[in-house]
Parts: structure tokens; C-alpha cells; sequence
């Protein structure tokens, strides 16, 4: 029982490749939002970098009210984690709908039929609305080496 979509990716099916290659959706979003796909590589070490940096500051009771305060949270966030997960969201939209020309093929699905087009390269266009900026953040040694 069951069916596979013409958009699914059927060589990621479990039991078919090894377990390092499961987060296919991470490396495409790595790769849309590097120089490999158009945009920065302090792009995508920005978005590496944010994770464990929201992550630690979440082990906290004053860290989970800063980013609850800080993402407008409409109730209090009691783990990064949840903040993260949701963050995580978007990525994968664009990632997956990441065209060289406007699309609604991905928020006509996502917006109950309510489509606005995504821009070309929308994963280019998230990273210089601000992903792109030097907020300081310094990774001593390799990018791949930060979770």
C-alpha cells in the first residue's frame, strides 16, 4: 500500500543508501545558499553557525526568553529546539522551489491556493536580504566542523 509522488525522492528510501546520505534536504539548502548555488559561502556559514548559537543560547530560561522576544514568539518558547525546527521550515521551501525563474509551485501548495510567486533564485534572494551580512560571528577552523 502506498504511492510515490513524480517529486519524491525515491532513491532516498530508507534501507536503499547509507545513513550520512538521509539529510538530503540539508544539503541541498547548504548548497542553495553557498557559492555553489549562487550565492555566499558566509551565507551559508552564517545559517551553520546560527544553529548551535541558538541552540546554547536556549539552555537557558532568560536564553528562551531573549529568542522568544527576539522572533516575536506569540507564546513563550520552552526549547531552541522547537525555534529551530521552524526555522528549518522556510529553508526547505526554498530550497526545493529554488528556480532561475518566479514560481508558485511551492507556495500554491503551502498557501491553501493563495500563490505568490517566488522570485528567481529565491535562496539568492534570502541571503541578500540579510542572511548575507557580517554579524560578527567568527568559526575558528572548518565551517563543517560547527553542529
Amino acid at each position: 500500500d502506498g504511492v510515490i509522488a513524480a517529486s519524491a525522492p525515491i532513491w532516498q528510501l530508507a534501507g536503499t543508501v547509507q545513513r550520512e546520505t538521509l539529510d538530503m534536504p540539508a544539503v541541498a539548502i547548504s548548497k542553495g545558499v553557498s557559492a555553489a548555488g549562487g550565492a555566499t559561502d558566509r551565507c551559508r556559514d552564517n545559517l551553520k553557525a546560527a544553529w548551535p548559537l541558538l541552540q546554547e543560547a536556549g539552555r537557558t530560561a532568560a536564553g528562551l526568553r531573549l529568542l522568544s522576544r527576539s522572533v516575536k514568539a506569540c507564546s513563550p518558547l520552552h526549547d531552541a529546539r522547537a525555534l529551530t525546527r521552524w526555522a528549518q521550515s522556510p529553508y526547505f521551501f526554498l530550497a526545493e522551489g529554488n528556480y532561475p525563474f518566479p514560481s508558485t509551485y511551492i507556495t500554491f501548495s503551502v498557501t491553501e491556493g493563495k500563490a505568490f510567486p517566488l522570485p528567481s533564485w529565491p535562496m539568492r534572494v534570502a541571503c541578500e536580504r540579510g542572511i548575507d551580512a557580517d554579524f560578527g560571528v567568527r568559526v575558528d577552523g572548518s565551517v563543517a566542523d560547527v553542529n
